[in-house]
């Protein structure tokens, strides 16, 4: 984890000008065919141990 935060700000950045942003959604609009969007968030899944006597589905924003 300590290796994926330490490349976060190398890898992962945000537009800091309004065309810029303009660019992006242009972009994201000729791919997915979805106007004024600046793009999309796409899930991870991390192994985790199961809760005991638990028969479904753990959504990870329950745990706190």
């Amino acid at each position: 984890m300590n290796l994926l935060v330490g490349m976060a700000p190398r890898v992962i950045c945000f537009p800091t000008r309004l065309r810029e942003w303009e660019r992006v959604a242009e972009g994201f609009e000729s791919l997915c065919g979805i106007p004024n969007v600046a793009g999309a968030v796409d899930g991870t899944l991390f192994q985790i141990e199961r809760p005991f006597e638990f028969d479904g589905y753990l959504h990870t924003s329950t745990l706190y």
